[in-house]
């Protein structure tokens, strides 16, 4: 480990447990993290065209565009079986976050805020949801959920909220 790179990062004072959540930029709702995720992933690309210039054999790059940073969560253990616990509300309260708001409108922008990480405004473009357990009358006990947010211009804000 290099120690002159390791002194220039910021030392962590005690840290208490901050829970991460989702909000709509509205203010209609905020999806409150029952667990934490182990893993987050952001991902981001940079597009190119080839260009043909004269005298080159190989074609040079030309830029395009950047795309929007999306933050993607995989495999988010929910489970409510050790405390007997139904969560098939607060899931589809989740799901919900990629449905239109109401006919024709899209889904609603979205905040996500774990201590000093924000990633905002975005949109939930990706859901998943793998049931593991069940109680005997058919409610929800154990689920993975996994899910992609997309950060979009702040200049979009003005026609989606």
């Amino acid at each position: 480990m290099n120690p002159e790179v390791l002194k220039e990062l910021p030392q962590v004072d005690r840290p208490r447990a901050t829970y991460a959540n989702i909000s709509r930029l509205d203010g209609k709702g905020t999806w409150k993290f029952l667990l934490m995720p182990t893993e987050i992933t952001y991902d981001s690309s940079a597009n190119y065209t080839p260009s043909n210039s004269v005298g080159i054999s190989s074609p040079t790059l030309q830029w395009t565009t950047t795309d929007n940073i999306s933050l993607s969560i995989g495999n988010l253990p929910i489970s409510g079986r050790s405390q007997r616990r139904v969560i098939t509300k607060y899931v589809n309260d989740l799901m919900a976050l990629i449905q239109p708001i109401e006919k024709g409108k899209p889904p609603a922008v979205l905040s996500f805020v774990w201590g000093q990480t924000s990633h905002s405004p975005c949109v939930m473009t990706r859901f998943s949801k793998v049931e593991r357990s069940w109680y005997p009358n058919g409610d929800l006990a154990e689920c993975s959920v996994s899910f992609t947010l997309v950060k979009i211009p702040t200049e979009l804000l003005v026609d989606t909220l």
